[in-house]
């Protein structure tokens, strides 16, 4: 699936996932009351995010991770895009995934390649 091109040239970095594996954690831990209490236990967090699948990446992300081409950044969530994307900021999303939400806005620090932090804001919306 193509991104859009207003996207696709943009100067932020724009990632499109496939989170249909949270989307089935979600749903069976439905009855759960504190999803994120469940999603700290033992590691949970990390096998999680090996479980989103990048579809899409916009040549912001490509020019800043230093790969040679787009697809080197498709297929499971790597470490090269762990920049882009905070643990706080993920729990978020399952949180918002978890709840029915389809979309999300929320803030995080994260730590890019260089040990320099940096601020993200993540703009989710659930596609169609």
């Amino acid at each position: 699936m193509q991104m859009a091109s207003a996207l696709a040239a943009a100067p932020i970095a724009a990632l499109q996932l496939d989170l249909s594996a949270i989307e089935a954690f979600c749903r069976k831990h439905s009855g759960a009351s504190d999803i994120t209490t469940i999603l700290m236990e033992g590691g949970r967090l990390g096998d999680l995010l090996a479980l989103v699948e990048v579809t899409d990446v916009n040549d912001f992300v490509v020019r800043e991770t230093g790969v040679t081409s787009r697809e080197d950044l498709l297929g499971p969530f790597g470490p090269d895009l762990h920049p882009y994307l905070s643990a706080n900021a993920f729990v978020d999303q399952i949180v918002a995934v978890f709840d029915g939400r389809r979309s999300l806005r929320t803030e995080s620090e994260a730590v890019d390649r260089a040990g320099n932090h940096v601020w993200h804001t993540l703009n989710w919306s659930a596609g169609s």
